[in-house]
């Protein structure tokens, strides 16, 4: 889901008070079913009935549960106890709370980027090495003695807007690496 879309729902369920842990799925799936605002369009929120039930367990939990907000990697391997959220969701989570290097948001442009300078291999899977991943992109980072938020920031920006040269250079690149 493209950020602005995600920014604009959790914008609708903060302002109608729906992110207190009290909410029922249904009122806040009548407010993800709600077409959204994103500059001069509309846009649906996808899967509204499963995020809605995701959220509310969520807020729940928060309500039960303090979150273990003195280590960034316990407070991430306590977010992936929740459902709906992956390795990547509850690294971007802890990086925005934390403000912590220790985490890394691995979306399609960094393990673009990881590909074509032969950090990650064409071996790698996101969804079964995502944790091997991030140590590698940890240590080049610290290797080079940069932060990592703002390195992964700089990373996912270039590749974004430079799409078409990206996928050029990787339509070049063997065909092993090509699956990105």
């Amino acid at each position: 889901m493209p950020a602005e879309v995600g920014l604009a729902a959790f914008h609708r369920m903060r302002e109608r008070g729906l992110l207190n842990g009290a909410s029922s799925v249904n009122e806040i799936e009548n407010a993800l079913i709600e077409p959204l605002a994103i500059g001069d369009r509309q846009v649906r929120y996808r899967y509204p009935h499963t995020k809605s039930r995701f959220l509310a367990e969520a807020m729940q939990k928060f309500n039960l549960e303090p979150a273990p907000i003195h280590s960034a990697l316990e407070l991430r391997n306590w977010l992936l106890t929740f459902s709906g959220i992956g390795p990547k969701t509850a690294s971007w989570i802890t990086r925005n709370v934390l403000h912590s290097d220790e985490v890394a948001i691995l979306d399609i442009h960094i393990i673009r980027a990881g590909l074509l300078m032969g950090l990650f291999s064409p071996k790698h899977s996101v969804q079964r090495d995502y944790f091997d991943m991030e140590a590698r992109l940890v240590a080049f980072a610290r290797a080079a003695g940069v932060s990592l938020s703002r390195f992964d920031s700089i990373i996912w920006c270039y590749m974004r807007q430079m799409h078409a040269m990206v996928m050029n250079a990787l339509t070049a690149l063997p065909s092993s690496l090509n699956r990105a």
